[in-house]
């Protein structure tokens, strides 16, 4: 059984605090039990949108032993994420493009060889999303990014000669 790898979000999120020199607390994924800062710092989060599966295959091949049959299962998909990029001082607007730079490094270029997903480095949307709060006004500009990328799973098939109870004889004509 193959080790969990570190979803690919996750991995865009880790290398992303250290392009811009942010704190673990700065750049996030949407959804994690994560409070709203008060203070005047940036902040960035993740969040998924929605997921367009475009392929859904199955097919069997015998394991490197020959000693079973493998069933492999395999899904690909395009996941469109939003980038939120916020702050309450002027931090959001003067760093929101270190995002659109970030999306076309060499840091993100090895994350999707290493990996195996690859990231549009032009985003779908560019949008200021900026609110009033109060007697202030909180900057904020969100990023739409498509990811593709591949799952793949692998099961052994009970094969006619391998289920458990396999004294049992099939008779035909008898």
């Amino acid at each position: 059984m193959p080790t969990p790898q570190i979803s690919p979000v996750l991995q865009l999120i880790n290398a992303l605090r250290s392009f811009m020199d942010l704190r673990e607390n700065q750049v996030v994924l949407y959804n994690q039990k994560w409070k709203n800062p008060n203070d005047d710092g940036l902040y960035i989060f993740f969040a998924l949108i929605g997921t367009k599966p475009y392929g859904n295959t199955r097919e069997y091949q015998n394991s490197d032993d020959n000693e079973a049959l493998l069933e492999i299962l395999t899904v690909h998909t395009q996941e469109t994420y939003s980038i939120h990029v916020y702050s309450r001082s002027q931090a959001a607007w003067d760093r929101k493009e270190e995002v659109l730079l970030f999306l076309n490094s060499t840091a993100v270029q090895q994350i999707q060889e290493a990996v195996g997903f690859k990231l549009a480095t032009i985003p779908v949307s560019f949008v200021d999303t900026s609110e009033t709060e109060g007697a202030g006004r909180i900057n904020k500009y969100t990023i739409t990014v498509n990811l593709l990328r591949m799952v793949q799973k692998e099961n052994v098939v009970q094969y006619y000669d391998k289920f458990p109870d396999s004294n049992k004889k099939l008779l035909i004509n008898p």
